[in-house]
């Protein structure tokens, strides 16, 4: 089985082995049509991870079975007018899709019906709570976070307040791109935000509904939030190819993930390994160490890639197996360096002093 699954904006589905290197191409690219099939998002269709949810720019979400490796069904979310696909999640035979339209789609394994959500006129980010298996939150252009359950899906459980006005008295925009959860004792959570305005949010659903931590982070629109599963900090990648770890008790940034040279598109820590995946425009799928933000491994797709899952199937190999492999293989090489440079001396020829004394005679004489 794969260790990573991307999507790109072709609408081919790669499986990259790390371990190996390689990767391989799913999807007929002679069939293929960008502009409908682009992969916008993507999901686990069951926590066994062998099927995946596929959410396509045409708005049709196809399933895709890991071991068959070939598109199972399809089925068709949102009409091209409706926009889109922005978000899309599954939980316990539910799936969520919602459009950029504002619309948020909710379908049932057990009927064909489908029950919508009017969440606002703009949404650039859906993500459900992995805490709370009922809850989800929207956001996106002048369309404030919130907190939605879905046995109560009429009204909101929590509606975000925008911050106050600048030094000027002028209204702070507000454009939601991508959203975070923290684990938090009750029914609501801690959510972190980031947004178009290259601002980082964090919201304590108890406390009040301004976030209680704003700050700015460089200056392109923040794309991407993901979690580590410590929750020590949260890691952020924004349009102009910064990936960065930020402490969400005071904000200050611990550093930066570096080899990045375009706008990175999705970020995904491991649930167990300490190693977080990116990708993006630049085509490279690139795998960091989630607290030391040493690049693991780097491996070139070929084409421009939009959303990625990181197998919780995959583990990294020890430090000490990698530094034994090396040592041999640096012996080897030095042990076959030795022996090359005996044959050299061994196969050259001796030089007589007599022959010397000869040659430079002739030297002389010619120069007189």
């Amino acid at each position: 089985m794969a260790d990573v699954w991307v999507g790109g904006e072709t609408g081919v589905v790669k499986a990259i082995d790390l371990s190996k290197k390689e990767f391989g191409n799913f999807g007929d690219l002679s069939r293929l049509n960008k502009s409908s099939d682009e992969v916008c998002r993507m999901c686990w269709f069951e926590d066994n991870e062998k099927k995946i949810c596929i959410g396509t720019k045409s708005g049709v979400c196809k399933i895709f079975d890991t071991e068959k490796k070939d598109y199972v069904d399809t089925k068709c979310c949102f009409t091209k007018e409706e926009g889109e696909i922005t978000g899309l999640e599954r939980n316990e035979g539910v799936l969520l899709v919602c459009s950029e339209s504002g619309i948020v789609r909710i379908l049932r394994d057990s009927d064909n019906e489908k029950t919508d959500i009017k969440v606002g006129n703009h949404i650039a980010g859906m993500r459900k709570n992995p805490f709370e298996s009922c809850q989800f939150a929207t956001g996106g252009n002048e369309n404030v976070l919130k907190l939605w359950d879905l046995n109560k899906p009429e009204q909101p459980l929590f509606k975000a307040k925008n911050v106050r006005n600048d030094q000027l008295d002028l209204r702070v925009p507000d454009y939601v791109k991508d959203i975070g959860f923290l684990q938090s004792s009750g029914s609501l959570p801690k959510i972190i935000v980031g947004t178009a305005y290259h601002k980082i949010r964090l919201y304590d659903l108890k406390a009040q509904k301004r976030p209680v931590l704003d700050i700015s982070y460089k200056e392109s629109p923040i794309t991407c939030v993901s979690v580590p599963s410590l929750e020590k900090f949260i890691i952020i990648g924004n349009m102009h190819g910064d990936m960065s770890a930020i402490d969400i008790r005071n904000g200050k940034n611990l550093g930066s993930y570096k080899s990045f040279s375009g706008s990175i598109n999705d970020i995904q820590c491991h649930k167990t390994e300490p190693l977080v995946a990116s990708c993006g425009l630049d085509r490279f799928l690139r795998i960091h160490h989630v607290d030391t933000r040493q690049l693991v491994d780097k491996i070139y797709l070929k084409s421009r890639l939009k959303s990625l899952l990181f197998s919780k199937a995959y583990k990294q190999v020890s430090d000490d197996v990698k530094n034994d492999k090396n040592k041999r293989k640096h012996s080897e090489k030095k042990e076959g360096e030795e022996d090359g440079d005996d044959d050299v001396w061994d196969n050259m020829g001796v030089v007589e002093d007599d022959a010397v004394d000869k040659k430079t005679k002739k030297h002389r004489k010619k120069g007189k």
